[in-house]
């Protein structure tokens, strides 16, 4: 443990795996430089009165390393965009940000988000998870951005949301994944007005729990897959389902797309005799190769 009253500038500090904690002390507006941790299994906890700051950015070297948990707090951001984003080898993460500034993550394994979630508290700030393998949300853990702040996650492997809220108020959320994209029960992807969601599987599909919702409300949402796309409850002004495979429904008997307009771009089929696509919606377009099979209420 270690305290510090204003900067604290960390060149390298390895343990074997105890766990870390580093700290400025509140009203000092210091904050942490980093250069190398590695505290192989144990949890690294940080608190900055200022900003969490690569302080080897460009350099392509990982600033934390550990199998445990890290925690992450700051006043004035946590890592910058590009080559200043915090460059990470974690089991599990934390982080919240409270005043100004943005949240920018890159993550060279496979990651869970746990604990309270990644969250920017205040300024419309900006979150970014980019990670290298399989990035998991999970239960409770949220990842929130403040007001019209975006929320970027970005996997290079599969991506999966428990029963947890992603999104903001009225900013851009985009979720991205090379594999399959997962969003459990009760999972909610959100956001409004100035906002917009993209969720693109690019070699995979979409499974989605029969209580997940993706919701724009008075705004647009976009969703791409490779693979098959199981739909949910989504909900938006403009909706577009564009599937390499086929779009397909939950069981149920609530509506799974909600929009003032719908179209679907299917290389299959859209729905199946036996579950159909439930809409309602005013304006419906469907182009694919094979069957469509559509409910429409009202």
């Amino acid at each position: 443990t270690l305290v510090e009253s204003d900067d604290l500038i960390l060149d390298r500090v390895v343990t074997a795996g105890g766990d870390v904690n580093l700290t400025t002390v509140a009203g000092g507006g210091g904050g942490l430089f980093l250069g190398e941790l590695d505290a192989t299994s144990g949890d690294i906890i940080l608190q900055a009165d200022g900003a969490i700051i690569d302080d080897l950015a460009g350099l392509d070297t990982v600033n934390l390393t550990t199998s445990g948990a890290a925690n992450l707090t700051a006043q004035l951001g946590i890592g910058a965009s590009a080559q200043g984003d915090i460059d990470t080898n974690l089991g599990s993460l934390s982080a919240v940000n409270a005043l100004t500034g943005n949240l920018y993550i890159h993550e060279r394994g496979d990651l869970s988000v746990t604990g309270g979630g990644v969250v920017t508290e205040a300024g419309d700030g900006n979150i970014a998870l980019s990670v290298v393998g399989a990035l998991t949300v999970e239960d409770s853990a949220a990842v929130r951005a403040h007001g019209g702040g975006h929320v970027l996650l970005d996997s290079g492997s599969t991506l999966t949301v428990g029963n947890t809220f992603v999104g903001s108020t009225s900013g851009i959320l985009t979720v991205v994944a090379d594999g399959l994209i997962t969003l459990q029960a009760n999972a909610s992807l959100a956001t409004a007005t100035t906002g917009s969601i993209l969720v693109r599987s690019q070699n995979g599909g979409l499974l989605m729990d029969t209580s997940a919702s993706v919701v724009a409300t008075d705004s647009d949402l976009r969703v791409e897959t490779a693979l098959t796309a199981l739909i949910g409850e989504l909900s938006a002004d403009n909706i577009a389902l564009v599937s390499g495979a086929s779009v397909t429904a939950t069981a149920g008997v609530l509506a799974n797309v909600t929009a003032t307009s719908l179209r679907v771009e299917a290389a299959k089929s859209t729905g199946v005799v036996a579950e159909r696509l439930r809409t309602a919606v005013d304006t419906l377009a469907v182009k694919n190769a094979h069957g469509i099979f559509v409910s429409q209420s009202g």
